[in-house]
């Protein structure tokens, strides 16, 4: 679904199967635009958002959390603070997510 939403916006998608491989690819590539999710295996999202934050390269890419655990206020003021939008997996979230994906892609470009 996202990849499809990206590609046809003539963005090159490139996905990992975790924060680690996620964390090298963005080394790599230094990506326009972060699409995050939480749950992951290695390193979750907030290990790799954190991360990201500590490395110049990478701190000022915009990050679009999405997630469908279930959120502490806590973890989601902590998410609102690194993210430029966070979307939970719900009812709404595939609007959600694509007017915050839109959003990102329109700036960036």
């Amino acid at each position: 679904f996202l990849r499809r939403i990206l590609i046809n916006k003539d963005w090159r998608v490139h996905e990992a199967s975790d924060g680690v491989r996620g964390l090298g690819l963005m080394k790599r590539l230094l990506p326009r635009l972060v699409v995050l999710d939480l749950l992951m295996p290695e390193m979750d999202g907030f290990q790799t958002l954190s991360e990201m934050q500590q490395t110049p390269e990478l701190q000022n890419i915009p990050v679009v959390v999405v997630t469908s655990k279930d959120l502490s206020m806590n973890e989601l003021e902590w998410l609102r603070d690194r993210a430029v939008a966070v979307v939970t997996k719900g009812a709404n979230s595939r609007s959600q997510l694509v007017k915050a994906l839109e959003r990102q892609i329109s700036a960036a470009e």
